[in-house]
């Protein structure tokens, strides 16, 4: 006869409406599941491997990520999902070889470029890094993790020109604190007095900020 209990797909919803309330426990209670009584679902791996990266499960993530691309090697969002998790396990070869590998499915998007880049930066390979920025940013201007790493980049380059990319992105996310910190360390690099009045300005503006 059928399975008893809820349908694989009701118990997916379900892990994704726990996720999304922020009940991670219950959430990854539904998703194993889903999964147990469907395990040749992509879908259901893929969602949860994202749940377990969100985590910091590095290890569990991989796995999950690997045996939904043993069921569907063409599934673009656990490739790229899995080159998320071998970037955080600092194995940046093997997430560049995903990620190409996505890029060769289908025309490259901003937020591939930028994972792209941010891979290379791990690696050392600060020009090719300068480049898949610039090209994330050429197909989405305003794509602030992209504007961040352009302009990270350009500092750990020691380029001249790293506040002017700081500043830039700043004047499309002008309240994120990690930005403001990039933009007066790049003032401070180049001998720019006004970087300690700047960050004076923040700490005065958010007192409980640590860094």
């Amino acid at each position: 006869g059928p399975l008893a209990g809820p349908h694989p797909a009701v118990l997916h919803l379900t892990a994704l409406v726990e996720k999304g309330r922020g009940d991670i426990a219950a959430s990854k209670a539904a998703f194993e599941e889903a999964l147990r009584r469907a395990p040749e679902d992509p879908q259901i791996g893929n969602n949860y491997g994202n749940l377990l990266l969100g985590m910091g499960a590095l290890e569990a993530a991989l796995e999950t990520f690997d045996r939904t691309l043993a069921i569907a090697p063409g599934f673009a969002e656990a490739r790229f999902n899995r080159a998320l998790a071998f970037e955080q396990m600092g194995r940046f070869d093997d997430a560049l070889l995903d990620l190409d590998r996505v890029a060769s499915m289908a025309p490259p998007t901003a937020r591939l470029l930028t994972a792209r880049a941010s891979v290379l930066r791990g690696m050392g390979r600060l020009a090719e890094a300068a480049i898949a920025y610039d090209q994330a940013l050429d197909l989405e201007p305003t794509r602030t993790t992209a504007l961040h790493g352009r302009a990270r980049t350009a500092m750990e380059r020691g380029k001249a020109d790293a506040s002017q990319f700081y500043a830039h992105a700043l004047a499309i996310a002008p309240d994120d604190l990690a930005l403001n910190l990039g933009h007066a360390e790049a003032l401070q690099a180049e001998g720019d007095p006004r970087a300690p009045d700047l960050l004076a300005q923040l700490v005065a503006q958010h007192a409980d900020w640590a860094e």
